[in-house]
């Protein structure tokens, strides 16, 4: 979620399992690109992906306005507010 505030197109691994569905919900929205589970990745699956995603600044765009859309209040609730309350919502 930090590239999401840093406003930059970002490729995302997952480390744990209580990442799976916020990530998964997160890549279905475009705002990232997301590679796996981190324990089954490997280092070329890693140089694939960068190279694959530095090479189309199309795509790149489109994450990252993605990204900026997911935090864009077009309601009287936004998405950073509800992860700032979120005890508030539950």
């Amino acid at each position: 979620m930090g590239a999401l505030l840093s406003r930059i197109a970002t490729i995302t691994v997952v480390t744990a399992e209580n990442q799976l569905t916020t990530t998964n919900d997160v890549a279905s929205l475009g705002a990232i690109e997301y590679l796996g589970l981190s324990d089954l990745l490997g280092v070329d699956d890693y140089m694939q992906a960068i190279t694959n995603f530095m090479s189309d600044r199309r795509r790149l765009r489109r994450i990252t306005n993605a990204a900026l859309n997911t935090f864009k209040k077009e309601s009287d609730v936004s998405v950073i507010d509800v992860m700032l309350n979120f005890s508030s919502y539950a």
